[in-house]
């Protein structure tokens, strides 16, 4: 498995959530981090360094197109 291809852990996951769709922390990665349950004391270096992750940045396209999908649906059922 590259390392690309590596499946992401519990926190990361939450990152990626956290960064994307929580209301709070959204597009913040200290806070995001600091909600997936990273150290407050690394919170900031951890964040930065996740952003950098293929894997990382992988899931957090794919959540954004989810939103995308989500936003696209609302609408159209708004217009009919």
């Amino acid at each position: 498995m590259s390392k690309e291809e590596k499946k992401l852990t519990a926190k990361e996951e939450a990152f990626c959530y956290n960064y994307v769709m929580d209301a709070e922390s959204r597009w913040n990665a200290t806070k995001s981090a600091i909600k997936a349950g990273y150290s407050k004391k690394t919170a900031n270096a951890i964040a930065c360094e996740n952003l950098t992750k293929p894997n990382i940045k992988k899931r957090i396209s794919e959540l954004c197109k989810d939103i995308r999908t989500i936003n696209e649906e609302l609408i159209n059922r708004v217009i009919e």
